[in-house]
């Protein structure tokens, strides 16, 4: 007892103070509520009559004798605690919004601020104003990197009466010193003033003075002294995006400096019309973030207006098309077209020393609304620019129409704003587009897809009563289904259409046609579960039952039916959703920039060829222990030796074989080895032993389980065929299969591995080939749920890689490459070897008509839970087998294109013009 009561008194004392401070913040919290409460009473007599009247008296006084305030002033507010182990002025960021405020009240007008700070984390620095609701009322004033340290002088405009100003440091955690910052009012004249030199500086650059003397005289003139001052001021501001805007005031040397610390760039973007639209937006990221890099970008356009954009972009409009080409003649540097229509202007423009590129966001032809339009869209490819990519999609068609290799950069987008927003998800609620107009006019009607998005929802609405449609678009309101709740948006800005994103239930994308579909990637940043339609451009990050639900375009009842999943299960919908906000987190705007910038700097400005790839290879030394020897002879006395790897099963493996003994020639010479890795049910090797001599194929054992690699290997070094075919127990042939080998090898003498057209019981596609994501150490299942007729499907292309459960092999590309690497034994080891193959030279192609039913994950389970329930080593190997992989191959991350793998130059003949369509027999 006399223990407890000394402990208790011990804790007494303890207990008080941390009351006692409790207490004192929360006075302090209170006392600095109130000095906001009394501002804002302050603010409406700032409104009143009697305050107007003596606006030339304060105007005076303001010239006399300006009122500011330092950073003394500041108030630790949220997730900020000081460093007092430090300097003075040393804080420590607890958290992403860490954040000072200044209650004070400032007037609608100028605001000079200074402002230096030192931090040990790079992160962005946000100034905003407090408005009179509030904390949480705030718009931003002005927005920078920091990186390391930062000196800026700068001037912001206020638009409203404030009563505060909120200073962000950092939007990370992390360590910082604030040594100095100032805010002072300052009259317009004085901000003129300073805008002078800056303003003057833009115009010599372009060589505009003259036209701007002319234009600012004749505003004086006529009388119009508010807009000939806006356009002064626009030397410090950027909310007008005109020409003025093309330098920012005392920019520090570190916010100067390119990010790969060389030299320069001076570029301009070429635009016919600058209107709101998907296209718009990429273009003019690329502008303000080539320009946050120190580089002197911005944009010629002749019609539309981007001061709707939230990050400063300099642009010069011009009268007529004749000034801008003009102006295009006179500028020296790089030059990039976006439209068709610009690109003419670019080509005639270029002199010695200017390289020419072609922003390719969509291959042009299909906005065309009559002949003469398609085809001056498909000539402009051909004057010579270098196009640069956003697209897989784009890039794969450039190349194989046009014949032109392009800069796949990328598209991305931008996190901070899409991102999940607090707002309860709304299961039943529909978003869509409601696009009638895209960037080639009335052509928006037929690509867009409104038409099959309207028709979804009806139907949804029919099935589940409960649904809600909204949409957003640059159009007015459009007709929705009848009775159905509609809610429209129109323009609406970033960050209203995140929270439309994180309320809708799910995001609907009913294109026929998508040069990439960003507003899907948009909905997925922000969690939204997405339902869209195969438009090509979208195929590379929106997968079927991975990131999204699929549909073919304009299949209205599979596209109703994907909804209510979605809608009557939140699981399904919430497991959806994650998979594809963790996917699209790779397509980051600085991603895209690293890419441009590197292409800008580096690139042959003669030739305009493509930077050489750093394409890894296995080192020498490990060569012979990783891919081992497998001492195969020279000459083959059969046709064809399969390899059918098994553990643990019979009823599979008879399947298998007797399906492939079924469609063989009767003349071919055909041996199989079944090779058991290491099954230890008695029961199960002899009846293995009995099927072996029942269908007449060959029995080994591994008497232990090594993986797929050495099973393999094993049945290999015994292989007599000219060709050599892996094939998983689990598949079962339904038309001739050897013949089709036979055709695609002779074809094209460069192919060394074929891969198959496997199907899903019920018809759809298992795989098709194996295609790279863009920008990622990751392959994905191209057609993946397709129809296993569908014509793309049936078309026989070069690719990346094949999937090892009907792997066909020349039996010389074994000799030369080796076995399959024994450092996988559950995982990789095909897309691993396809890798292997294409950096020896060896061709890997999909051969669609050799094709079989694949009963997927029967042995190793295909799901999560289906792999759960196996062993635990299993799948304790493959993630290994993940670890390494990305480890070896970690320098194809930015290697979007095969053939760069190559050692040697294609020739003439290619599996990709040999196009097979002759298969004997449809799937039953």
């Amino acid at each position: 007892m006399a223990t407890s009561t000394n402990s208790s008194s011990d804790h007494e004392p303890h207990a008080w103070i941390e009351a006692e401070i409790e207490t004192w913040k929360a006075e302090a919290r209170d006392w600095r509520l109130q000095h906001l409460i009394s501002h804002s009473f302050v603010q409406s007599l700032m409104q009143s009559p009697a305050w107007k009247l003596l606006r030339p008296l304060r105007t005076v006084r303001q010239l006399l004798r300006p009122r500011g305030f330092g950073a003394h002033h500041l108030i630790p507010w949220h997730q900020l605690e000081p460093d007092r182990e430090a300097e003075p002025g040393t804080w420590i960021a607890t958290g992403p919004s860490p954040y000072f405020i200044v209650p004070c009240v400032l007037p609608s007008g100028w605001l000079r601020v200074h402002l230096r700070m030192t931090a040990e984390t790079d992160g962005r620095l946000e100034l905003c104003d407090i408005g009179g609701s509030g904390l949480g009322d705030f718009d931003s004033l002005k927005q920078l990197d920091v990186h390391s340290h930062v000196e800026r002088d700068e001037y912001v405009y206020l638009r409203r009466t404030a009563l505060g100003l909120r200073l962000h440091p950092l939007n990370t955690a992390g360590r910082f010193r604030l040594e100095d910052f100032r805010a002072t009012p300052v009259p317009a004249i004085t901000a003129a003033v300073a805008a002078l030199p800056h303003k003057l500086a833009a115009l010599r650059r372009y060589g505009l003075v003259r036209r701007a003397l002319v234009n600012g005289l004749g505003l004086l003139l006529r009388g119009r002294l508010r807009e000939f001052a806006g356009k002064l001021h626009d030397g410090l501001h950027w909310t007008r995006n005109t020409a003025a805007a093309c330098v920012l005031p005392s920019e520090s040397t570190s916010e100067r400096k390119t990010q790969a610390g060389t030299q320069k760039l001076d570029i301009v973007y070429v635009l016919k019309d600058a209107g709101l639209c998907g296209g718009v937006r990429v273009i003019l990221e690329h502008v303000a973030r080539l320009r946050r890099r120190g580089h002197n970008v911005s944009i010629y356009y002749l019609t539309g207006g981007i001061d709707d954009f939230q990050l400063p972009v300099p642009a010069i409009r011009f009268e007529n098309r004749t000034a801008l080409q003009a102006a295009l003649a006179r500028f020296r540097g790089i030059k990039v077209a976006t439209w068709y229509e610009t690109a003419p202007w670019v080509a005639e423009s270029l002199r010695p020393g200017d390289r020419g590129y072609y922003l390719v966001q969509d291959i042009e032809d299909c906005y065309g609304t009559t002949p003469e339009e398609t085809q001056a869209a498909l000539a402009t490819y051909r004057l010579g620019l270098r196009p640069i990519t956003e697209g897989v999609w784009v890039r794969e068609q450039l190349k194989q129409r046009f014949g032109r290799e392009s800069v796949l950069v990328g598209i991305g987008v931008d996190f901070d704003i899409f991102q999940p927003v607090s707002v309860s998800r709304q299961p039943y609620s529909i978003l869509t587009t409601a696009r009638t107009w895209s960037g080639g006019g009335a052509a928006g009607s037929r690509l867009k897809g409104w038409d099959t998005a309207r028709a979804t929802v009806a139907r949804c609405f029919e099935l589940q009563p409960r649904t809600t449609l909204a949409t957003f678009s640059v159009e007015p309101r459009p007709q929705g289904p009848p009775l159905l709740p509609h809610a429209h948006w129109q323009m609406p800005s970033d960050r209203v259409l995140a929270k439309l994103y994180s309320q809708a239930g799910l995001y609907l994308l009913a294109s026929t046609h998508e040069g990439f579909g960003l507003t899907a990637a948009e909905a997925m940043a922000c969690g939204c579960p997405v339902v869209a339609t195969y438009a090509q451009g979208n195929e590379e990050f929106c997968m079927d039952g991975h990131t999204a639900l699929m549909a073919q375009a304009g299949d209205v009842e599979r596209l109703a039916q994907h909804c209510l999943t979605l809608q009557s299960d939140p699981a399904r919908a919430a497991e959806l959703a994650h998979h594809a906000r963790r996917f699209i987190q790779e397509y980051s705007w600085e991603r895209v920039i690293d890419r441009l910038e590197r292409e800008f700097l580096h690139s042959d400005r003669s030739r305009f060829s493509l930077p050489a790839c750093s394409v890894p290879t296995p080192p020498k030394q490990s060569t012979e222990s990783e891919y081992p020897d497998l001492r195969l002879s020279e000459s083959a006395t059969l046709d064809c030796t399969v390899i059918v790897p098994t553990i643990n099963d019979v009823h599979l493996v008879v399947q298998c074989v007797a399906s492939c003994r079924r469609y063989l020639p009767k003349t071919a010479t055909v041996e199989i080895f079944v090779v058991d890795d290491g099954s230890r049910d008695r029961e199960v090797l002899e009846d293995l032993q009995r099927a072996s001599g029942d269908l007449g194929f060959q029995l080994l054992y591994n008497h232990q389980n090594l993986g797929f690699s050495a099973t393999v290997n094993h049945g290999m070094r015994h292989a007599q065929g000219r060709y050599i075919l892996l094939c998983n127990n689990d598949i079962a042939f339904f038309q001739p299969w050897l013949e089709a080998i036979e055709r695609a090898f002779e074809a094209d003498a460069e192919v060394g591995i074929l891969g198959a057209r496997l199907l899903y019981p019920n018809g759809s596609i298992q795989h098709a080939g194996v295609d790279k994501v863009p920008g990622q150490l990751r392959w994905h299942h191209v057609y993946g749920g397709w129809p296993g007729d569908h014509p793309r499907v049936r078309e026989s292309r070069s690719v990346w890689s094949v999937t090892g459960a009907l792997f066909a092999m020349r039996r010389e590309v074994v000799r030369q490459l080796g076995g399959f690497s024994t450092a996988y034994t559950t995982a990789f080891e095909d897309l691993d070897y396809c890798l292997h193959a294409w950096s020896h030279g060896v061709r890997v192609g999909y051969c669609a008509e050799l094709a079989a039913y694949h009963h997927e994950g029967k042995t190793r389970g295909a799901t999560p839970e289906q792999k759960h329930a196996r062993p635990l080593v299993w799948a304790e190997r493959e993630r290994a087998g993940g670890f390494y992989f990305d480890k070896k191959w970690a320098a194809l991350r930015d290697v979007e294109d095969f053939e760069a793998l190559l050692r040697r130059p294609r020739r003439s003949s290619s599996l990709d013009e040999h196009t097979l369509h002759t298969a004997e027999r449809s799937p039953p």
